[in-house]
């Protein structure tokens, strides 16, 4: 079999895909499938202008896509139609560019259109199409005074059927953007009184397919598409600008996509794409520096290395960044205005390589340092190794390696990690990195060392809770949990097996802290789920681990759990197992809440959404050490653009009660964040952690290069392909329809007798469907089941039958969904299904999908993807995409873009410029927890978690009664919350803020007051336990309990905003 090619295949279904969707008219088979031509090619056409027409209403419009968790239409369906109006697609379709001077410019217009006419008789048949051509060369020069021409272009009767257009208008004194347009001249009169056949035969033989328009430079220049001036710019915004400098724009579409072409240095062509493709390249984290730098059995001294030559290695290593930083300076030939950016950027890079230094001198002089890093480097090792060989591979040792900005990353913030003193303690290190980079084993790294350096420094108070890490999707958390595992189990390998490393004699163990849909929360819970396990073995997939982390055992009965009234946990049976066999201790993971605070676990996993459950539940302050017991030293959040808007205003409130905590029992912790796009980071930070932010890698001075991070040119690997495509005549239900139904039959049509028939049918066989609202999932799954299934009958009966072939795909369609309304084992199981390949049982020809799978998803065979309507962010855009073609096959991502939709309309015409630099155009970040209605909806929780979690006399329920504003110790707690939050706090809202919480104090004491005057009891919430005769007030009041309570406090922050981030 010959190495399968999959950059021609893919090209094959792309330009299939775009005959099928547009044109050109030379098989026929679209017609004789759908009658009318508009039936067949909804692409490349303007149409006539439709008298007495108007848009369509945009309310029905919108209610057609809905929004998240809204079923009810606002619109009676049942009242009649107070009047009739007929929608106007467009009529024309143009381009605009940008030329400096008039003078020496002459451009060649050539337009090219078709047009059907009906044949007429009984039965609808219509001719073969008629091509009409126009081209004209024309000289800027002669335009004197007149600043718009046109030209007619006459079809085969003789009559006008269309106008060319071209426009000129200046632009702020330094040039001119220049407009050429073609336009159907064509009208339909009395649309609103013509109906059915009539009016659809008219309409059809007036609009005008296949539509082409190019402009040819002959003499002349033109220029990069204007841009903001540049003086106007933020600095981070200028930093784009410079980074992206050698990314140019050069047009802009109106009604359709532009794109252009060049020969050497020039753009000399222009041209209307209305089914544009732009494939982004893929970044590499591949570079090419001394291999025995990256290599874990190395670095960890596995073989005695010696500490000399590890550092000898990082010293190369680092000093090659160092090179790169100079010479990429010396050699970026910024304009005067671009220098002052150019070294901002610079700077950045410059301090990274000083911190790194940092390390190295750590290493070099501190032998206790070299120890740490030599475990965290062999417990990353183990778990690779691991890895492959439950897989059945013998791979060398020597073969695993950190990629080079993962290494980099824990060599930048090695020191800030272990030294509190440190100048970058107080910093937030955020790894950006595209999706499927490594970021995960980058921050692994980090909490490898992290938990060897507190069991060595800390030999009698370095256990308890060493790491949180949080997470937004509780998907996304048992997901990145089960990779977790192996690290933390490996870690719990080596101070089993190796006591000279001086790891403790506690288990070091990992958690997940989640809510009760996804795990139990109580002993009694878990109880009664391995009773289930013994009548229903798949009962064993609500416990969430469902086999062994380290050797993948399925637990297969009761035995496998240790469930009692005050016990959880989990017993692998596998002898051959480093953790199984008989007499071998539990397995160091934990998924039971009472389990986790009995023994809080080294590293606790959950979502961010759990944290507010810290005000209400006292039992989770054994996180925060104590009785002996170091704080947790180190704060992991991953996807930090989703830590935004609504969410993050409120998180931001409760990080400042969490860290009020840690402050008072003496760690001020290390913050490490990770994301694959962000803007405004900085602003972000501030008002989240009240912290400086440090981004890594940080950017180069070209974004095609950071060092670490290299982009791969598309002639050596293909990258993503990007296709645009906006039907003007369909709505968004139906725009989907003959998309889908398209690209599910063209693998059959087009691969089913290649001699690469497995590996190419498989290849693009998943479609992963991305929705924005979890009403559009619904009617997409109508439309799978019924439409779709219909088409691909329609084929199977007259293409494959006419060939005497069998389909792979028939009408019978797989469709499942992913979404917030499926349960944890539903999705659990949609996501084991989508490895299956083409001929498995169950295989999926299409996954429904929200932006639940955007952060999500990793599953290397997947690589087709339809995007229904613009996401709101591009981050999101990028996000979701970025789902596909992870793997060896690349990725065609297809945006589904909406014509009534702003953002659709404004990405479909700007489409090449935006996605040859969409990173570029990343929204900023917006989090504002101090506005009033965020500190009314979260400050109060804020200040119980800081109370209750900080001083020990307070943290009972029954403590609530307790506060005494005299004690110097709430008067500290009091204090540090009130520093904590101005940190975070802009100058504007400092005082407010301050009072707000004075306000707070003084309601609290006041509450205290009337019920020991009243002689009732003061809790934080109501629960079982009984006071005797007296009644009991609880300080939050929940929704149970009505206006009982003094404050509304969330008891989960799933609820902030109605996108569902938080759902599972």
């Amino acid at each position: 079999m010959n190495t399968v090619n999959y950059r021609e295949a893919r090209m094959r279904l792309i330009e299939w895909l775009k005959g099928r969707l547009m044109g050109p008219f030379d098989s026929g088979s679209c017609m004789e499938e759908k009658g009318h031509p508009l039936n067949s090619y909804e692409i490349g056409v303007i149409f006539p202008i439709i008298e007495g027409s108007d848009q369509l209403d945009s309310k029905f419009e919108e209610n057609m896509e809905g929004s998240a968790g809204t079923f009810d239409s606002e619109i009676d369906v049942s009242e009649p139609a107070k009047h009739t109006t007929v929608y106007q697609p467009p009529s024309s379709a143009g381009l605009s560019f940008y030329v400096k001077d008039l003078d020496g410019v002459s451009l060649h217009i050539s337009a090219t259109v078709n047009n059907f006419k009906n044949k007429g008789g009984a039965i609808i048949q219509y001719e073969e199409p008629n091509k009409i051509v126009f081209f004209e060369d024309y000289e800027f020069s002669k335009i004197e005074n007149s600043r718009r021409i046109s030209w007619h272009i006459i079809g085969p009767t003789k009559c006008q059927v269309a106008e060319c257009m071209l426009k000129i208008r200046p632009y702020r004194r330094q040039g001119y953007i220049v407009t050429v347009a073609i336009v159907n001249t064509q009208k339909i009169e009395d649309a609103a009184e013509k109906k059915g056949i009539k009016y659809n035969v008219e309409l059809n033989e007036k609009s005008l397919f296949g539509v082409q328009l190019s402009c040819v430079v002959q003499k002349g220049q033109l220029q990069e598409y204007p841009r903001a001036d540049f003086s106007l710019l933020s600095d981070e915004e200028q930093e784009l600008d410079v980074r992206y400098r050698d990314t140019k724009i050069y047009g802009v579409g109106h009604g359709a996509s532009v794109n252009w072409k060049s020969t050497k240095d020039a753009v000399d062509e222009l041209c209307l794409d209305f089914l544009p493709t732009v494939e982004v390249p893929q970044v590499t984290a591949d570079i090419d520096v001394d291999k025995q730098c990256l290599q874990l059995v190395v670095l960890s001294g596995k073989y005695d290395t010696h500490d000399e030559s590890i550092v000898r290695y990082l010293e190369g290593f680092v000093h090659g960044y160092k090179i790169w930083i100079e010479e990429t300076h010396t050699n970026s030939q910024l304009s005067t205005q671009e220098k002052e950016a150019g070294h901002r950027i610079t700077s950045r890079m410059r301090e990274s390589h000083s911190r790194m230094k940092a390390t190295l001198n750590a290493l070099r002089e501190s032998q206790e340092v070299m120890s740490v890093f030599k475990i965290a480097n062999r417990a990353m090792l183990e778990q690779m190794k691991n890895i492959d060989s439950v897989r059945g591979k013998t791979v060398s040792e020597e073969s695993y390696c950190w990629r080079p900005f993962q290494l980099a990353f824990l060599l930048t913030v090695l020191e800030s990690v272990i030294n509190d003193e440190d100048d970058y303690r107080d910093v937030v290190d955020l790894i950006w990195f595209p999706t499927g980079g490594g970021k995960t084993e980058a921050y692994l790294g980090v909490i490898s060392l992290l938990i060897a350096w507190r069991r060595r420094k800390y030999p009698s108070s370095g256990y308890g809770t060493n790491v949180i890490m949080r997470y937004t999707l509780r998907l996304l958390t048992t997901q990145q949990f089960e990779r977790a595992c192996l690290v933390i189990f490996a870690l719990e390998k080596l101070r089993k097996s190796n006591p000279e490393f001086g790891l403790g004699t506690k288990p070091i163990s990992i958690g997940l802290w989640v809510g009760g849909a996804t795990s139990p929360n109580t002993y009694k819970k878990a109880k009664a789920i391995v009773e289930d396990i013994y009548h229903d073995s798949n009962s064993r997939y609500k416990l969430v681990v469902h086999k062994c982390p380290w050797c993948h055992t399925e637990f297969s009965g009761t035995d496998n759990y240790t469930s009692k009234d005050d016990r959880f946990a989990f017993n692998c049976l596998n002898k051959a197992c480093d953790f199984g066999g008989e007499g071998s201790d539990s397995l160091p993971c934990v998924v039971v809440d009472e389990e986790l605070y009995r023994s809080p676990p080294t590293l606790v996993f959950g979502t961010i959404d759990k944290f507010a459950r810290l005000s209400r539940e006292p039992r989770a302050g054994a996180f925060f050490g104590g009785h002996g017991i170091r704080p947790p030293e180190l704060i992991i959040q991953d996807e930090l653009h989703l830590i935004s808007g609504e969410l993050g205003s409120i998180a931001g409130l409760y990080e400042a009660g969490m860290e009020t905590v840690l402050h008072y029992k003496g760690v001020y912790p290390k913050y490490i964040a990770s994301t694959a796009t962000i803007r405004n980071a900085t602003e972000q930070v501030a008002r989240l952690y009240g912290k400086e932010v440090s981004i890594f890698p940080p950017p180069g001075l070209n974004s095609v290069d950071s060092y670490f991070a290299k982009t791969v040119p598309v002639s050596a690997k293909p990258g993503r392909l990007y296709m645009g495509y906006m039907p003007p005549m369909l709505n968004r239900p139906d725009s989907l329809r003959p998309l889908a139904a398209n690209l599910l039959v063209g693998p059959d049509i087009l691969f089913a007798e290649d001699e690469n028939k497995e590996e190419l049918l498989d290849a693009w066989w998943t479609q992963v469907v991305y929705h924005n609202s979890l009403v559009s999932v619904g009617k997409s799954q109508n439309i799978y089941n019924y439409d779709i299934s219909k088409f691909i009958d329609y084929w199977w009966k007259s293409t494959f039958v006419k060939q005497d072939r069998n389909p792979t795909r028939v009408g019978n369609l797989t469709v499942p969904q992913l979404t917030s309304l499926s349960t944890v084992f539903e999705n659990a199981k949609t996501f084991s299904l989508l490895e299956k390949k083409v001929g498995d049982d169950h295989a999926i020809d299409a996954v429904l999908a929200t932006s639940m799978v955007s952060v999500g998803l990793d599953v290397s065979r997947l690589a087709v993807m339809i995007i229904n309507g613009q996401p709101l962010t591009t981050s999101e855009y990028i996000q979701a995409s970025s789902r596909v073609g992870r793997g060896k096959v690349p990725g065609i991502v297809v945006s589904n873009l909406y014509r009534t939709q702003a953002r659709s309309l404004s990405h479909y015409e700007n489409f090449r410029g935006y996605h040859e630099s969409f990173y570029r155009f990343v929204e900023p970040t917006s989090v504002t927890p101090f506005t009033y209605q965020c500190r009314k909806k979260a400050l109060p929780a804020a200040l119980i978690i800081a109370m209750r979690h900080s001083i020990e006399e307070l943290s009972h329920n029954q403590a609530a009664f307790k506060l005494d504003i005299n004690n110097s110790e709430v008067k500290k707690v009091i204090q540090l919350f009130k520093t904590r939050l101005k940190k975070s706090g802009p100058k504007a809202s400092q005082i407010a803020v301050a009072e707000h919480v004075d306000q707070l104090i003084n309601e609290w004491v006041c509450e205290v007051e009337m019920c020991k005057s009243a002689s009732e009891s003061l809790v934080y919430v109501e629960d079982s336990i009984g006071f005797g005769s007296r009644e009991v007030v609880p300080l939050v009041r929940s929704s149970q309990q009505g206006n009982k309570g003094l404050w509304d406090v969330m008891n989960s922050m799933r609820n902030v905003e109605s996108t569902g981030l938080l759902e599972s």
